[in-house]
């Protein structure tokens, strides 16, 4: 018999959001292996890994 713990942290966003990262404005554009964001201005896109999604906030509008 095996036990097995496993941690899961939910991101404070999802996809099609607007989030800060930086001081800059991104949207959302794909959560899967990795956070795909594009820039709101620019258009240049990013590629964030989930143990760095701390770095990134939900705008509320």
């Amino acid at each position: 018999m095996y036990r097995l713990t496993i941690l899961f942290r939910q991101a404070p966003f999802q996809k099609g959001d607007t989030v800060l990262r930086d001081g800059e404005e991104y949207a959302v554009l794909t959560m899967a292996k990795e956070i795909i964001l594009q820039h709101v201005k620019t258009g240049k896109k990013v590629h964030v890994r989930y143990k760095n999604m701390n770095g990134i906030k939900k705008i509320v509008h």
